[in-house]
């Protein structure tokens, strides 16, 4: 695999080049890197191999009007446009209310850098991201500031056999309130790959929601890691609704590294085709006093194949945590497939923990009356699964992404 990874590297020099960012020092490790393979826990349902092997070398290419699609109803608020992982001012638009600062990460100093998460999860892709990083945003909410408007970040990509790597770094300063929305689209049915980084700071008191909706299209390839550290009294909330792509990896990673957090995880799936959708969260707790929640549920049709691995951390003095974890999926198809791994690792002795995984088909009942009462099968199927889907759909407060997401269910299950 060491050609695979030589090939990888040349790709990210070229793109790090264009971009203007000075590259990490992750160069050496990525060098000293092998691909991850079904031999690695971490890999064992998911094979990357086979997607890193083919030719990236493409050129990414955009239609500013397909963006208008992406965009939400009547949306009042502040729109970053990101093309091919560079920020486009052009089709952006917004203002620097007092004490929200976005920029590209291009702009940003040293200092501000240095605010960004301590580098909790390692590996591959993000080796990779941090020596051929093609751009992305730097957010920043100052001590105290509730940013009024929620930001809309749209990463659109387009291109056959193109590849982009961005990185996004949000910092949530004391007391501070942002609610932030990432879209990632590729409507051509061009065959992209996007290694995907972003970092978020929470630090004491401050409250980050973060929503995302995946539309990477038939031929999409996507690996995104999202890194978060919360500091004491912090609040964050992440809704991930994936509705596209061949081949989507989420990797998520919440460090609690203070006491009296909450971190909320949420997550839809729906797959069919032969997508191939693996979301792996950790959910870390090193202070005492913490809740946490996750719920994720899964809509698996025709061959797709669906991964959930989730895993709550206690550590030994984290005292007095409550973590409530559980999987739901439903198979649409004889032929349909979920590898569902839910983990509880404590080291605690005073907490309140718990996890579980079901999977099974739509109720054959609720099917056969919605049927005789005149509705069709395909209409019937969506009902069910609009309501197998709605306590996931319920936790979505920003209006926007609720309305849109209800709006791509339907549209996802009538064609």
């Amino acid at each position: 695999m060491a050609s695979v990874i030589e090939n990888l590297v040349n790709i990210a020099d070229k793109a790090r080049r264009v971009s203007g960012l000075i590259p990490s020092d992750s160069l050496e490790r990525l060098l000293a890197n092998n691909v991850p393979s079904r031999f690695d826990e971490e890999w064992k349902y998911t094979n990357v191999g086979k997607v890193l092997k083919q030719d990236w070398t493409g050129q990414a290419v955009y239609d500013e009007a397909n963006i208008e699609r992406f965009l939400f109803n009547d949306f009042d608020g502040h729109l970053v446009v990101l093309v091919n992982g560079t920020l486009d001012l052009s089709l952006s638009s917004f203002s620097q209310e007092d004490g929200l600062t976005i920029k590209p990460l291009v702009e940003a100093s040293q200092e501000e850098l240095a605010l960004k998460t301590v580098e909790i999860q390692q590996g591959l892709f993000i080796d990779l991201n941090g020596h051929g990083c093609s751009g992305g945003v730097f957010l920043h909410v100052d001590k105290g500031v509730k940013v009024s408007k929620p930001v809309h970040i749209i990463n659109f990509l387009n291109g056959e056999g193109s590849m982009t790597q961005s990185r996004n770094i949000f910092v949530i300063e004391s007391f501070g309130q942002c609610d932030v929305i990432e879209t990632f689209c590729n409507e051509s049915g061009d065959r992209t790959f996007r290694n995907s980084v972003a970092d978020f700071v929470v630090k004491d008191g401050g409250q980050l929601q973060y929503d995302k909706v995946q539309q990477d299209g038939i031929a999409g390839h996507h690996v995104a890691t999202e890194r978060v550290h919360q500091s004491r009294d912090s609040r964050f909330g992440i809704n991930s609704i994936t509705l596209g792509g061949k081949f989507v990896r989420n990797n998520l990673e919440i460090v609690v590294e203070g006491e009296n957090c909450h971190s909320e995880l949420n997550g839809v799936y729906l797959l069919k085709g032969k997508q191939h959708v693996d979301n792996h969260t950790k959910v870390d707790h090193r202070k005492a006093h913490c809740t946490s929640s996750e719920l994720y549920k899964g809509i698996i049709d025709d061959q797709s194949t669906g991964v959930f691995n989730g895993k709550v951390l206690v550590r030994e003095n984290a005292q007095k945590i409550e973590a409530y974890q559980h999987n739901s999926n439903v198979l649409l198809s004889d032929f349909a497939a979920i590898n569902a791994k839910p983990e509880l690792e404590i080291y605690a002795d005073d907490v309140k923990c718990s996890h579980g995984s079901t999977t099974g088909q739509l109720d054959e009942e609720a099917l056969f009356y919605l049927r005789s009462r005149g509705i069709s099968e395909s209409l019937a199927k969506q009902i069910l699964v609009r309501a197998f889907v709605s306590e996931v759909i319920e936790e979505i407060k920003n209006l926007y992404v609720k309305d849109k997401v209800a709006e791509l269910i339907d549209k996802h299950f009538s064609v």
